[in-house]
């Protein structure tokens, strides 16, 4: 009997390594942290440049007022060192003088990406010839006489403040929109001829407001 015993023994171990290898894995957890990064986790991209930066350059027609800087028609050229400060030159034509030229500096301030505020402070020199005529007129309390008076400078100096908007368009195309007041600061270098009884006014002609627009390729 002890043979059937011993078979017995062999057959349940037998069994019991088949259960053993029927049964399922446990799963092993993991101990590493996952490192990936999913898009509903809101990671933050680096901010973009903007055009005010990266395309410190610009060349723009301008159209003016006869007391703009450049005066009704000019092409001027700017740098901007750092974004706030704009350096710009330029020529142009005006009906009251001639040519001219300009230097014009002026503080910018970027409000966002496309859009800015400033403060310009140009200086213009140039050729510059003020008329002023007053036809007779007589009413009944009395009659004012018929005059002419004109005022030349060939050589005036201007210096300007001139608030302005800026804008980018897709980056490249540069739109200003600008006004001012001018004055003339050699005042007393001017050669004046008048029909007036009483002689050349002194201050006629020294101060003028002025708008215009400058629209060109920023790069």
């Amino acid at each position: 009997m002890r043979w059937v015993a011993t078979l017995g023994l062999v057959f349940l171990g037998a069994a019991g390594e088949a259960r053993a290898d029927d049964a399922p894995a446990l799963p092993v957890p993991r101990l590493a942290p996952d490192l990936s990064l999913s898009k509903d986790k809101g990671v933050e991209s680096a901010p973009q440049p903007d055009s005010w930066t990266t395309r410190p350059r610009a060349v723009s027609a301008v159209v003016g007022a006869p007391g703009s800087p450049l005066g009704i028609a000019a092409l001027s050229l700017e740098y901007a060192p750092i974004k706030y400060l704009v350096l710009g030159t330029g020529g142009g034509f005006s009906p009251d003088g001639g040519w001219r030229a300009s230097f014009m500096p002026r503080l910018r301030l970027p409000l966002n990406r496309w859009f800015a505020v400033g403060m310009g402070f140009p200086f213009t020199l140039g050729p510059y010839e003020y008329q002023f005529k007053q036809d007779e007129q007589c009413q009944s309390a009395g009659c004012g006489i018929a005059a002419k008076t004109t005022r030349s400078w060939p050589l005036v100096f201007w210096g300007q403040l001139e608030p302005n908007v800026e804008l980018r368009i897709s980056g490249a195309v540069a739109l200003r929109l600008f006004g001012g007041y001018a004055r003339v600061l050699n005042d007393e270098s001017d050669r004046c001829t008048s029909t007036l009884p009483s002689g050349c006014p002194s201050r006629l002609g020294e101060q003028k407001w002025y708008g215009g627009l400058a629209m060109g390729y920023a790069w």
